[in-house]
């Protein structure tokens, strides 16, 4: 496949308006370096004379109790376990999320504890509880950007 089929074909397949699209590469005859042709979120598009490359990379993880994990698209989780009542309760995310969490969600194994979230910003969320004096553990997801 010649680089303006394989481009005219990635262009194609990419014209939803995801990543970035070289619209066009010079020099692609004889001996010629690799070539990037297109970023697709964690996919880079490289080209040579003879091969196309496709590298996908991941995002950072810490897979513990409380930990996160940057995922494709820009996509942030962090999870984790703390423990709460009706006046004290405050999760701090291991990894801050560049705005605001788009969902923090709380549960827990104790019966009518009922754990909420109360506000949430880029580094903290308040969590409490009906539980009132003894805190109880709850569990935590939040996703954000």
């Amino acid at each position: 496949m010649s680089a303006t089929t394989f481009l005219a074909a990635l262009s194609t397949a990419f014209a939803n308006g995801h990543g970035k699209i070289e619209t066009s590469v010079s020099g692609l005859t004889g001996a010629t370096p690799l070539v990037q042709l297109a970023q697709i979120g964690n996919t880079t598009v490289t080209m040579d004379d003879n091969y196309a490359y496709l590298t996908t990379t991941q995002g950072a993880a810490n897979a513990s109790a409380n930990g996160f994990a940057a995922i494709f698209g820009g996509v942030a989780v962090n999870w984790g376990v703390v423990n709460a009542n009706s006046s004290v309760g405050s999760i701090t995310f291991q990894v801050p999320f560049s705005v605001n969490a788009f969902s923090v969600v709380a549960t827990s194994n104790t019966s009518a504890a009922y754990p909420f979230i109360t506000t949430v910003n880029n580094t903290v969320a308040t969590i409490r509880t009906a539980a009132v004096g003894a805190s109880i553990p709850c569990n935590f997801i939040a996703i954000g950007q």
